[in-house]
């Protein structure tokens, strides 16, 4: 799940704080964790 995070986080560009808030708001974001 780590390794996902991570993945979304470079491809988004975003720090942990906003791939958090992203992973919690979107539902796309959700389902591929």
């Amino acid at each position: 799940m780590m390794f996902k995070i991570l993945l979304l986080q470079t491809w988004y560009g975003l720090s942990d704080y906003e791939v958090e808030e992203r992973i919690n708001d979107s539902i796309l974001f959700s389902e591929f964790l």
